[in-house]
């Protein structure tokens, strides 16, 4: 909404214009997708785009790049679709322990290398330093007088960087020995157990970020009885102030994964020489979650499992209440009050800022950020005033953000309750002492306490500084100890915090906020155990919401289709002031409950395939699955899905007749295959109806070095008496990031349909060379060219007779001929074909497939001769060539139909042509 000339290239990117690091990476990224392929290749890592302060700096960096003139590359125009989100799981989740062995294929000795420890004072620190030196590394570690100064350990971590060789690992001890405090200490001794136990692992991460190896091994241990404090026994020795690794680790995979990372919990009781081996262990271990726990011998992983609310309490338990809100005035927290804000009730609600006056009139009739963005420009062109885009967006902020205390407040009061505002900082325990001494003067003890206070100051690990990460993780988490503190257990009935899944399953460029939300669910657990069941604690682990009956919400629209893309929708107003009703109401001791719709459990499975150098795949010596899959390796993966892992190189001897730009390319047609053949797999004795809404979402081109294609299956859904569906991605290189190249959605069934015949009308036009078409206009090689003649082609359509293929023509190691195609790719790609061939002569374009709407099979083989009417569809679609397609025998019966292929239409793909017949020299 800015003018052009309040945006200049020299200006900061993050002070005047409000583009934070996090929103940069994000910037940069989608600008390297945009530009030519050659400009990636000439950068490499975009770290140094990332540092960039000014537009103009990222585009002198660019242009110092040594970069030929780079082409258009065909998937820029095909690969323009999104995977479709999955299927929304339920609301409610709680954290379940299950027992896990070590996974022996996933393990690599370690023989040699660097690594850091931070010093424990029970021996385990020294019992790992002795079992890494026996295998020939080299240990530094980390004295404990040198993490409680951060100025010490920040030292130490400058020299250190200066005059040691790349770390291979970062194993942060220190927590193993924390301290058990009195819920009613001070707040030095608090802070410094965080100092001691979370913060100096942020510090010497993003000290030494620029020292560690790739796949350097990245742990941090904990002493919470083995399941990170979640027995809810209370210790009688006090509170202890650890688990904020889980959180950190988890966001910091997301922002660097090239590292191996873990969070290990163990028993207090557990001998140093027994903890030191199990680490040891897990060091070597490559793959598998990221959150474990030691306990009763046994190793431990949490699953996130769905579970019902068992309701017990009555409205009535509702009633009557003081009710103290930290960060209350607005937001979740605010919007969660409303079903509190009943008559009899008292609502005492903190913020850091004084409560607004009413809003000066000039601004009290724009009703948005677009209309208050307009004044202000406005304004600032009249006044002769130079205001920078980022001054602008914190004053609509500060308004918006005014409007909606005040009418939170308004709607507390017109629901019925009492509401008193103070403003308090929730990290000065003098504050809070005064706070609580006039709650109990005035209005009593305090029955149910909600913890909102929370900031957020979002950044990379190693872009964030050590006052942002205390502003945010104390102001939850000394917050928390102030409130447990000053509360009289006795009247309290409720206890929430406001967590969030930032910290249960980690969010890039929040390794502070999710550190602080983990130590606040250990919190609560502990807190549950020491006060008993009188008192119902909560620790709610939100998803991002959407707007609020007077706020904006947590994310904008860009973010929900991100978050939309990864299975997680936004928590409405109404489903979250429903949950946190039922949490007040319900029955047991269910501290940490995830809120949200999400794939969370298929998120933490995922990390199983993390870093794997060999993955615990079987080979199928049972039963041949198909040509295309003939070889593969099979598992079970999460969710009750199955994976198939394919060579596909080394086999796949149409790759090199199917070169664009030099480069061997996955065909569409290929792709549609391999998903065929690992459908019918998993359907177990069914056929293959038809193929609906296959998508290309991005190209699979096998540049240099060997790429891993998985196939993932998902469950086979029954359909009602009428066969079962199944939906298959295909991926490439990596499982954990989940992004499919081509997706599909197949019906299985027992026996194919009776053959349609077909009468095809004459299109009436004039035929066309073959040779000259392949010649000129195409790109593929011998193997490919299975169009024979064509005798008609017009604006309207093409008829041609094709040749069908047989898997030995594709395939080096084709074993049986006998099991043919699903969908023979060659006739598959002869439709692709000519669509190019249609586009070059009545466009002078060139045409890629993205989709092919419905494909429809009628016989298990095809002909060896068959006729190909290419119908033209939707001709209103300028950059689109779209078409029909029916392949039929000589006697006009069908054998298979396509239905709404789309093609990507280009000029600049007209070059591919120049190269025809010419894959196999290239590649």
């Amino acid at each position: 909404g800015y003018p052009r000339e309040m945006v200049g290239l020299d200006q900061d990117l993050e002070a005047d214009l409000g583009i934070d690091s996090i929103k940069r990476v994000e910037i940069v990224g989608e600008l390297m997708k945009r530009l030519p392929e050659s400009y990636a290749k000439a950068l490499g890592d975009t770290a140094e785009l990332n540092r960039e302060q000014t537009l103009m700096g990222i585009i002198k960096k660019l242009e110092s790049l040594s970069v030929t003139g780079d082409p258009a590359v065909p998937f820029d125009y095909a690969g323009t679709e999104e995977e479709d989100a999955v299927d929304i799981p339920p609301f409610r989740h709680v954290m379940v322990p299950c027992e896990e062995a070590l996974d022996p294929s996933v393990m690599r000795p370690i023989e040699g290398g660097l690594f850091v420890l931070t010093e424990d004072i029970s021996g385990i620190s020294d019992s790992l330093k002795h079992l890494l030196e026996e295998r020939g590394c080299k240990v530094y570690v980390v004295q404990r007088s040198v993490l409680e100064s951060e100025e010490l350990l920040n030292e130490w971590c400058i020299d250190f960087a200066v005059n040691t060789e790349r770390v291979n690992g970062v194993i942060h001890l220190a927590p193993l020995s924390a301290a058990r405090i009195s819920p009613r200490s001070g707040m030095e001794e608090w802070r410094m157990e965080l100092l001691r136990n979370e913060k100096s692992f942020f510090l010497i991460l993003r000290n030494l970020y620029e020292r560690l190896q790739p796949g350097a091994v990245l742990i941090s241990a904990s002493s919470m009885g083995g399941g990170f404090g979640r027995t809810g026994v209370a210790d009688l020795h006090g509170l202890s102030i650890q688990g904020g690794g889980v959180g950190l680790l988890k966001s910091f995979l997301d922002e660097a994964p090239q590292f191996i990372m873990k969070a290990v919990d163990f028993d207090p009781g557990d001998g140093e020489d027994k903890v030191a081996a199990a680490l040891l262990n897990e060091m070597e271990n490559l793959g598998g979650r990221q959150e474990i726990g030691y306990a009763d011998g046994s190793r431990m992983i949490f699953r996130t499992v769905p579970e019902e609310v068992d309701l017990t309490g009555s409205e009535g338990d509702l009633r009557d209440l003081v009710v103290l809100a930290t960060g209350g005035g607005r937001g979740i927290t605010a919007e969660l009050l409303r079903d509190l804000a009943l008559p009899g009730n008292v609502l005492i609600l903190t913020g850091r800022r004084p409560m607004p006056g009413e809003e000066p009139e000039d601004t009290s009739s724009l009703a948005t950020a677009a209309e208050l963005r307009r004044y202000f420009i406005s304004n600032a062109h009249s006044g002769g005033r130079k205001l920078m885009p980022a001054e602008i967006e914190r004053k609509i902020r500060g308004i918006l953000a005014k409007r909606e205390m005040r009418n939170n407040m308004d709607d507390f009061r017109r629901r019925g309750a009492t509401v008193h505002y103070y403003a308090v900082d929730v990290m000065d325990e003098g504050e809070m002492s005064r706070l609580f001494e006039e709650i109990r003067r005035e209005h009593g003890s305090v029955n149910a306490v909600i913890h909102g206070a929370g900031i957020i100051e979002d950044k990379l690990l190693r872009d964030k500084t050590g006052d942002s990460w205390s502003r945010v993780v104390e102001t939850k988490v000394m917050g928390l100890m102030l409130l447990q503190k000053y509360l009289d257990p006795e009247s309290l009935k409720f206890f929430v915090v406001m967590s969030s899944v930032a910290g249960r399953y980690g969010n890039s460029g929040q390794t502070d906020y999710a550190t602080a939300n983990e130590i606040m669910n250990r919190i609560c657990w502990q807190l549950s155990g020491l006060w008993g069941a009188g008192v119902k604690v909560r620790a709610l682990c939100w998803g991002p919401w959407g707007a609020t009956q007077f706020g904006a919400g947590m994310v904008i629209s860009a973010t929900e289709e991100k978050f939309a893309a990864r299975g997680i929708r936004l928590v409405s107003a109404e489903s979250g002031r429903r949950c946190f009703k039922e949490e007040l109401l319900a029955a047991g001791q269910d501290v940490e409950v995830v809120c949200g719709e999400g794939r969370w459990e298929a998120h933490e499975a995922a990390h199983r395939e993390l870093r794997a150098t060999t993955e615990s795949y079987q080979a199928d010596t049972s039963a041949y699955i198909g040509p295309m899959l003939d070889g593969c390796m099979e598992r079970d993966g999460d969710g009750g899905d199955m994976i198939l892992r394919l060579d596909v190189e080394k086999n796949h001897i149409y790759l090199q007749e199917h070169c664009i730009d030099g480069i061997p390319v996955l065909p569409m047609a290929a792709a549609l295959e391999i998903m065929s053949e690992a459908a019918i797999h998993a359907g177990r004795g069914r056929t293959i109806l038809r193929v609906e809404e296959c998508r290309m979402l991005h190209g699979i081109r096998f540049e240099g070095g060997e790429r891993k294609v998985y196939v993932r299956i998902g469950p086979v859904a029954e359909m009602n008496g009428d066969g079962s569906e199944v939906e298959v991605r295909l991926l490439i290189d990596d499982l954990v990031k989940e992004r499919a190249a081509y997706r599909a959605r197949i019906l299985l069934v027992d026996e194919l349909p009776a053959r349609p015949s077909f009468a095809p009308k004459l299109f009436r036009g004039e035929g066309l060379s073959v040779k000259e078409a392949y010649d000129n206009w195409l790109f593929h090689g011998p193997l490919l060219r299975v169009i024979e003649e064509i005798m008609e082609i017009t604006p309207e359509g093409s008829l041609s007779l094709l040749r069908s293929s047989k898997p030995s023509y594709w395939l080096r190691c084709a074993t049986r001929d006998d099991n043919l195609w699903c969908y023979d790719p060659a006739l598959i790609d002869a439709a692709a074909q000519m669509a190019i061939i249609w586009a070059r002569k009545f466009r002078d374009e060139t045409a890629l497939p993205a989709r092919f709407g419905k494909i429809i099979r009628y016989v298990d083989s095809c002909p060896e001769k068959l006729f190909m009417r290419f119908e033209r569809t939707r001709v209103e679609e300028s950059h689109l060539v779209c078409a029909d397609v029916c392949f039929y025998d000589t006697n006009g019966d069908i054998v298979l139909t396509i239905d709404d292929m789309e093609c990507v239409s280009n000029a600049e793909l007209n070059r591919l042509g120049s190269k025809a017949g010419r894959g196999r020299a290239e590649c």
